[in-house]
């Protein structure tokens, strides 16, 4: 049988790992590796349960959105309140570039970053979603009419 490491032809060969892979060498080569005894168990992959996603709707946490003139009203409730935007953004831990983002409508607030804003400016970012299921004009049946629908469009501003 040959030596897996020098290429010699020998009778006896003993296992040893060298450098992390188990070779067959001869008697010349065992010093290059360390002897083993027993045999190596291979790494078998261990068989673990597949993992149960809960389907999780993400617009059920969506109970709010920015108002349409977001980027104007912290502008102009800013310069109102006679603040820089390096003011703004020290007292929401922001940097002056994101308050200047924000007021240009490159960058949509967080939803945490928009209520520290409210908070400052004393205005209003944020505003609640209703469902698209859900109506607050109804009939006592609790169905809509077309003068719910009426009534709901002449109400609009």
């Amino acid at each position: 049988m040959l030596c897996e490491l020098c290429g010699r032809e020998t009778k006896n060969l003993t296992k040893v790992l060298v450098e992390g892979t188990t070779m067959d060498v001869c008697e010349g080569c065992v010093a290059y590796g360390k002897i083993i005894t027993e045999p190596i168990k291979k790494n078998t992959p261990v068989k673990t349960a597949p993992r149960r996603y809960k389907e999780k709707d993400i617009f059920e946490r969506m109970d709010t959105a920015l108002v349409p003139n977001w980027a104007e009203r912290i502008k102009n409730n800013r310069e109102k309140k006679g603040l820089t935007r390096e003011q703004l953004g020290a007292a929401i831990g922001q940097r002056t570039i994101i308050i200047s983002h924000l007021e240009n409508g490159e960058l949509h607030p967080t939803d945490e970053m928009a209520r520290k804003i409210e908070q400052e400016l004393d205005i209003i970012l944020l505003e609640k979603i209703i469902p698209a299921g859900q109506t607050t004009n109804t009939t006592k049946g609790g169905k809509r009419t077309i003068g719910d629908l009426l009534n709901h469009e002449t109400n609009q501003p």
